[in-house]
């Protein structure tokens, strides 16, 4: 992780603010920038001085629509084509071979649906056996 500082407050010493951006890299491996503060914090009863990071909060999945919704074009080995993801975009199921975990191939067809999991909600692709 790198620290920029670049843009950071003129007073950081009176109003104990710095505005750091850290760059590192998600799972995806793009990089990408958090805001930082300098900030007076307490653990197991000590107070030290550390940065602490704010970060977006999360668009509700349920916000979206199909038409604009983030998704992952994959499905077990499979990915989609730009005709397919239009297809899946429309409200359409779009027939396709995977393959298990266990490395044999199947076909089912696939469609786009707002899903939930541990109560987190999420757009990906449903499977549909015939």
């Amino acid at each position: 992780m790198i620290l920029n500082a670049k843009e950071y407050s003129v007073n950081w010493k009176k109003d104990r603010e710095v505005f750091l951006y850290i760059y590192g890299k998600k799972r995806t491996g793009e990089p990408f920038n958090v805001a930082v503060t300098f900030e007076l914090k307490e653990f197991e009863g000590n107070k030290m001085w550390g940065i602490e990071p704010h970060f977006e909060p999360r668009k509700d999945p349920s916000s979206y629509t199909r038409a604009d919704a983030p998704f992952k074009p994959e499905f077990l080995g499979y990915t989609l084509t730009k005709k397919e993801i239009q297809d899946v975009r429309a409200g359409g199921k779009v027939m396709i071979t995977a393959t298990s975990k266990k490395g044999k191939s199947f076909d089912c067809n696939v469609s786009l649906e707002l899903k939930e999991f541990k109560g987190n909600k999420f757009w990906g692709l449903e499977a549909h056996f015939a």
